[in-house]
């Protein structure tokens, strides 16, 4: 079966495909060793999500690792460059989540695999995802390269325009509620990751 034949599906990646809460545990470890925090890993993890999340969802223009400064300055107010260093360096141990590889080797002789995601080039080329995968994506659009973030519909837009089909002939597949609304209301087949499954 031809590529074009086949159905698409854009993935969101970090922690609907990659285990990105398991590198900011690994970071906890390290900062916990270094500050005073009054933190549970948990939390810490939640919290950071959060403070990256909010300029996001105002729309902002910053790049993304300034995205991820100042949601890291907000928990530790005395956190160093260094400290962030590390954090991007522990990128390149990210992983796909359990079930995620079987579940993509079973979908891809039906459909085109896709990635869209909030991240920059520079951290999508230390998580190296093609050297972590037996199946193919044919393009990751990242935050950098599309000139904007989701929900922001010109993200979801700019992987319509290079797909040439309609948003609701292709499945969107996220873990994050807000994302999933985004890409629904946009126009997309939105699904879950266990929605998705179904299909196999």
């Amino acid at each position: 079966m031809q590529n074009t034949q086949k159905q698409p599906i854009i993935f969101d990646l970090f922690n609907t495909l990659l285990d990105e809460s398991s590198v900011y545990l690994q970071f906890y470890s390290y900062v916990s060793g270094k500050y005073s925090i009054n933190l549970g890993s948990q939390e810490f993890i939640n919290r950071f999500f959060q403070y990256r999340r909010e300029p996001i969802f105002a729309d902002s223009k910053k790049p993304y690792k300034d995205l991820v400064e100042l949601a890291y300055l907000k928990l530790i107010e005395t956190g160093s460059a260094e400290d962030l260093e590390i954090l991007f360096g522990m990128y390149r141990s990210m992983d796909f989540l359990p079930g995620i590889r079987e579940m993509l080797i079973g979908l891809e002789g039906k459909f085109r695999f896709f990635a869209l995601t909030n991240c920059d080039n520079d951290l999508i080329g230390r998580i190296d995802l093609h050297s972590k995968s037996s199946v193919q994506f044919e393009r990751i659009f990242t935050a950098e390269d599309n000139g904007v973030y989701k929900p922001n519909p010109v993200a979801y837009q700019r992987v319509v325009d290079y797909i040439k089909l309609p948003a609701n002939e292709t499945i969107y597949a996220s873990s994050h509620q807000w994302d999933l609304q985004a890409s629904k209301d946009f126009g997309f087949n939105s699904k879950t990751i266990e929605e998705l499954k179904v299909l196999l």
